[in-house]
């Protein structure tokens, strides 16, 4: 048997000459050493490849030394350097012959043979390598290194598209001769312009006229789904099944020119009926090569038992799942077991479940038996990545009679309070009732250090008051940068008298604050201002029961007291406070006061109208105009807002005379706005 440690000196002795650039005597060092090992005996050979723990005859090909291969695509390297390229492909086919399952003699030779301008036998090098390798792999179970195995995939799929361009490149100048024999110059720039121009260029068109784009040519087809980046898999409303499957088709075709063969987005928005929606979940679970970063499924046929269900059904494949980062569905019954969802896809980071409708909804397809179900179900880790939450729940499931809903089918209670998230950065919680789960709650945000962005809209059982005594007895440590809080009922005023300037240190850095239906006083306000007012950019006001703009009310308030504690205010919400023409007056004499530039002023379901508009505007005028006027629900004449433009008092308006207010839920609520 021959001396390994001296054949392994012989081969880093080789390597470095290789590395110093002394192409020559490393050449010499691989004859020495590829003669060597090409005349040992069969019995040796045997003998060797044991002590590797090989095969002593592989599954395809002769037995040789398991360094024999390696040594010639090493040698091949020197042959290239040194510019003897015939050698070169010598050594690399001969390799192929020696390995024919191994990715190095076909990698080392296509590239000699691109080298040598000999594209179209480079392809099919390529080609005969994944054939035989891949039908290897399926008869006899073997492995292959990733690496090499992945590059050569690129390198066939990306020598592919170079041949498919020149070939519809070629046609195109054929037909462009025949143009100009016509005397008619046309251009095509998939023909000229390298493909990062392309991508530049169509990164911003909507995906269906991408696809309309496919249409126009080969070259066209080809050069754009060759940019996988271009592609979001978002289906139409009410898509068909058979439409499903053809992008599913087209999908799979563009991942396989990506890297990372993942798609960005797939979104199915209502599928035609539930049978096709159970079909296309079940072509997501099954199908190789759709593998998804963010899915979003938002059908009023879908519920997570019938997730459940499918992927037991296909023995929890999750594989298409793995580097799942955003989940966002719609359902049609309370969250059941949501919690196993952040145990199934370990990359979530965020979550978003909305309950689209109230429906009852049976739980037979919760595979309940299942073993590995169960896992999901019961394991609980020490913390987890999540960093966005997102839970809505429908309004009617807190209704005071529920009937005919079934407790067992629904709960108005939040779920996922028992789960720790130490990254959570952004938290929304609609209608919901937390009359059994204050502590929880509470014992929830002590350990949320990151979050910055709080949501909530329509709970009961919390109120402004409640929320912040919380603060002050939990005393979590984060600081938010927006803030909602849109009461579901208003009782009574809260003057916030109980709490000091000190005790709400999580609101001191603001910069959105949204209190649409407050139940504050205007003491209470203001309160808040001083407290957190001086980071604050975005301002929402709108539909508050104790604070008015309206001259002589009891519950009045000046805009300048709240400029003045909110001195980087560019967005304010003023919509739905009864506001008329002579608190226009005001307002506008506080704007010119405090020398203020609003980027945006609200004053949609107002008392206004267009001759009060101009009046206003003509008696004190402001410095700065108004970047956008908001007017929903208003009846003002299209010359009136024309005429406030002309004249710079705003530079654009938005108005929609349609407009619904906020407390109609699914239509200009939550859900629309975030929809």
């Amino acid at each position: 048997m021959e001396d390994t440690s001296l054949v392994d000196d012989k081969i880093n002795l080789a390597i470095l000459y290789f590395k110093s650039q002394n192409y020559e005597k490393a050449l010499s060092t691989y004859n020495v050493l590829i003669n060597q090992l090409k005349n040992l005996p069969r019995s040796t050979i045997k003998q060797i490849r044991k002590s590797y723990n090989l095969l002593e005859t592989p599954l395809v090909g002769p037995a040789i030394h398991p360094k024999l291969g390696s040594l010639l695509d090493q040698r091949a390297a020197t042959y290239e350097k040194l510019n003897q390229l015939a050698s070169a492909l010598k050594d690399g086919r001969e390799l192929i012959k020696l390995e024919p399952i191994g990715c190095k003699g076909y990698l080392r030779t296509g590239k000699i043979l691109y080298s040598l301008d000999k594209k179209v036998e480079a392809y099919k090098c390529y080609q005969e390598g994944l054939y035989i390798i891949e039908k290897s792999i399926k008869d006899y179970n073997i492995t292959v290194p990733e690496k090499l195995f992945t590059s050569l995939k690129t390198q066939y799929k990306a020598l592919n598209i170079e041949l498919k361009r020149k070939r519809t490149m070629a046609e195109t100048k054929e037909t462009t001769k025949l143009v100009k024999k016509t005397r008619i110059r046309t251009t095509d720039p998939f023909a000229y312009f390298p493909v990062d121009i392309l991508e530049l260029i169509f990164q911003n068109i909507p995906m269906n006229q991408i696809l309309k784009c496919h249409t126009v040519s080969k070259l066209w087809y080809y050069t754009l789904t060759s940019i996988p980046r271009l592609y979001d898999f978002k289906c139409r409303a009410n898509i068909a099944l058979n439409e499903f499957v053809s992008g599913v088709r087209l999908f799979k075709k563009i991942c396989s020119y990506s890297s990372s063969k993942l798609v960005q987005h797939v979104r199915i928005n209502h599928a035609c009926n539930k049978q096709h929606l159970a079909k296309m979940l079940d072509i997501l679970i099954r199908e190789q090569g759709i593998l998804p970063r963010n899915l979003s499924i938002m059908d009023k046929n879908f519920n997570l038992q019938l997730l459940f269900h499918l992927f037991a059904k296909s023995g929890w494949k999750l594989l298409n799942f793995q580097n799942l980062e955003s989940l966002k569905i719609g359902i049609n019954c309370s969250i059941k077991y949501g919690h196993a969802l952040l145990n199934m896809f370990k990359k979530l980071k965020a979550l978003e479940i909305v309950i689209l409708v109230s429906e009852k909804s049976s739980l037979d397809l919760i595979p309940i038996q299942d073993k590995l179900f169960r896992r999901f179900k019961d394991q609980e880790l020490e913390e987890y990545g999540l960093e966005r939450l997102l839970l809505v729940n429908h309004p009617k499931l807190l209704s005071d009679n529920p009937n005919p809903i079934s407790p067992q089918t629904y709960s108005p209670y939040p779920i996922l309070l028992n789960r720790v998230f130490p990254g959570l950065t952004e938290l929304t919680l609609v209608s919901f009732d937390f009359s059994t789960t204050l502590p929880q709650f509470g014992e929830f945000l002590m350990q949320t250090p990151k979050l910055e962005k709080l949501y909530f809209e329509n709970n009961q059982a919390i109120n402004m008051l409640i929320f912040f005594q919380m603060l002050v007895n939990y005393k979590p440590t984060f600081k938010l940068q927006e803030f909602t809080f849109r009461e579901s009922s208003v009782v009574s005023a809260i003057s916030l008298t109980e709490f000091r300037l000190t005790d709400l240190p999580q609101l001191k850095n603001l910069y959105k604050l949204d209190l649409y239906k407050n139940c504050l006083s205007v003491t209470g306000f203001l309160k808040m201002l001083k407290i957190g007012g001086k980071s604050i950019r975005h301002l929402n006001i709108g539909h508050s029961i104790y604070i008015s703009f309206v001259l002589h009310s009891t519950k009045m308030i000046y805009l300048y007291d709240i400029l003045d504690k909110c001195p980087h205010l560019s967005h304010l919400y003023l919509n739905d406070m009864d506001i008329d023409q002579q608190a226009m007056v005001q307002i506008n004499k506080d704007l010119e006061r405090i020398s203020c530039h609003l980027q945006m002023l609200d004053l949609s379901f107002n008392k206004i109208d267009g001759v009060s508009l101009i009046r206003m505007f003509e008696k004190c005028l402001i410095v700065n105009p108004i970047e956008q006027m908001v007017l929903h629900g208003m009846d003002i004449s299209t010359d009136t807002i024309q005429y406030l433009i002309r004249k710079k008092y705003v530079n654009s308006v938005s108005m929609d005379t349609a407009r619904l207010k906020w407390q109609a839920f699914g239509v200009n609520s939550w859900v629309q706005e975030r929809s």
